[in-house]
């Protein structure tokens, strides 16, 4: 059950990355970006790079983790 745990662990990131990638989509789709205002396009690449630091972070220690333990 551990090994199968380990094998697998990648997929617990699709369900955060699903949320957040429908976040941005509903907001995006809702007239986010449509007043073309500076700040607005700032603030969604602001959370796209955020989202995309964390997701690589997160991904660097799995595969840290999965190095040291093998």
């Amino acid at each position: 059950m551990k090994n199968t745990l380990k094998r697998f662990r990648y997929l617990f990131l699709l369900p955060p990355l699903g949320l957040f990638i429908a976040f941005i989509d509903s907001e995006v789709l809702n007239g986010f970006l449509g007043t073309n205002e500076l700040a607005d396009h700032y603030k969604f690449l602001g959370v796209l790079v955020l989202g995309v630091s964390i997701l690589l972070f997160v991904v660097l220690q799995i595969d840290k983790n999965s190095d040291t333990s093998e």
